[in-house]
Formats: C-alpha cells, structure tokens, sequence
C-alpha cells in the first residue's frame, strides 16, 4: 500500500532567521484558500464548503472546533471527506486533528490518511502575546505523527501504515492496536553511568543509539533484531560537588 504523499509549503526565513506566519496565512493553507483575494477572518465562519461544529469549551471561552469539507448524509460524514480540528494551544488556535479519506455515518470507516497537525505545515508553534505569529518547529519533526490505511468506526482497522513515538509500524492493525506485522524504532541508552549521571567520579559512560526490528504478531512481540548504529563515549572525571577528603 502506497503512502498518501502531502508536499509542505516551504516558508522563507525572516530577518530574524525563523520561518513565521500570520494567521492569514494559516487559513489560507490549511483552508485551501490560497490565492483568492478578499478571503481572511479573525474567527472561521462556516461556509458551503466547511461546516464548522464547536466540540466543545473550556473555561476561557476558548473553543475547539471541527471543520469538515466533503460528501454527507444525515448531515453527517459520509463518503469521501476531510475533517481538521483546531483547538487552542499557545497564543492562537493550531491544528489538533487532520484526516482525508472515507466516511461511514460520520465514523471513519475505509481508508484515509490521518495526523496530528495539517501535512502542509507540519509542526508548528505559535509565539509573541502582542502580536502572535505562528513559528514553523523544523527541528521537531520526530513529534509529527500520522496514519494511512484502513479505519472502522473511528479505529485503525486493517492494512496500515503508522508513524509516533513508538517508531514506524507497518501492518495490520486492529481496534485501533497494532496486531501484526513489523515495528521499527530507534532508541538511545545511556551506558555504565557512575554515581552522577553529569559528573561522574566513577565510570567512563557512553550513550549508544540502537535501531530495533520488532516482530509483533496478535499485539505482542514475539521476536527482535537489533543493530547499533552509533555510540558516544564519555570519560570519566571528578565531580566537582563532592567533597575531597583529606588524608
């Protein structure tokens, strides 16, 4: 099964040396609004093409809010359809919730593609209280995560295609659980640390990044590959904190 391919918008950097945007901008893209003129809002407003439902409301009268755009029954999702939510995070409203794909009775149900932040822009901050921006986080890409493939009623159900903080697992999933098929994931130890984990006075320690292959078959691993891919050693050297004794 191919991945749905999404290509970001490329920011240029400001004088400043940081890729930031408006909120203009932002319903711009995420709203695919680019280019029409006389198009720009301080709070969305439903259109024919976006139906906006308040989920709910904290106690700031800050709202978070679902924007649908696609094909529906009963007035709700059905068949081929996006659905964004945006909720309040920082100083403006960011994108909580992206999906492009199939729809059953307002469930996703078929395949599609889902993440936690509009694929156009990946991840991205809002900064400045006075007068807020929206700051593109290049270096925080490992927090991007996303799903393609088969749902059923709201869960990853079937072939798909998964990328969080657990690694990259491709398989078949099942209630929402990964159920078979092979995890990847990289993880990084700290090795033979001596007794202060910075300034230690006992042990050289070395920190080794580790890429794991993980069989996983009805929801449990069952087997393992794993490969070294670096290490960094760290000699030992006095702790500056402790007390020297004299003899």
């Amino acid at each position: 099964m191919g991945l749905m391919k999404y290509k970001k918008y490329k920011f240029k950097n400001d004088k400043y040396g940081s890729k930031s945007f408006g909120s203009k901008k932002f319903f711009e893209i995420i709203f695919e609004k680019k280019g029409k003129k006389n198009w720009y809002y301080k709070h969305f407003i439903s259109t024919p093409e976006w139906k906006k439902t308040i989920l709910k409301k904290n106690k700031y009268n800050e709202v978070t809010e679902s924007h649908y755009k696609g094909k529906t029954k009963n007035n709700k999702p059905h068949g081929k359809g996006k659905e964004i939510i945006l909720e309040p995070r920082g100083y403006l409203d960011e994108v909580a919730s992206f999906y492009d794909g199939e729809w059953l009775n307002g469930k996703k149900y078929g395949k599609g593609y889902w993440s936690n932040h509009h694929p156009l822009l990946g991840t991205i901050s809002s900064a400045d209280a006075m007068s807020p921006q929206y700051v593109v986080m290049d270096d925080f890409e490992e927090d991007e995560h996303f799903y393609y493939g088969f749902w059923k009623n709201d869960k990853k159900h079937g072939e798909g295609y998964l990328k969080n903080n657990e690694g990259i697992f491709k398989g078949e999933f099942k209630n929402d659980k990964a159920w078979k098929g092979i995890l990847t994931k990289n993880e990084r130890v700290h090795h033979n640390v001596g007794s202060d984990r910075y300034f230690t006075d006992k042990k050289d320690h070395v920190y080794k990044e580790y890429k794991h292959i993980i069989n996983i078959k009805k929801g449990k691993e069952i087997s393992r590959k794993s490969e070294l891919l670096s290490e960094e050693l760290f000699k030992a050297k006095s702790n500056p904190y402790k007390k020297k004794i004299k003899k």
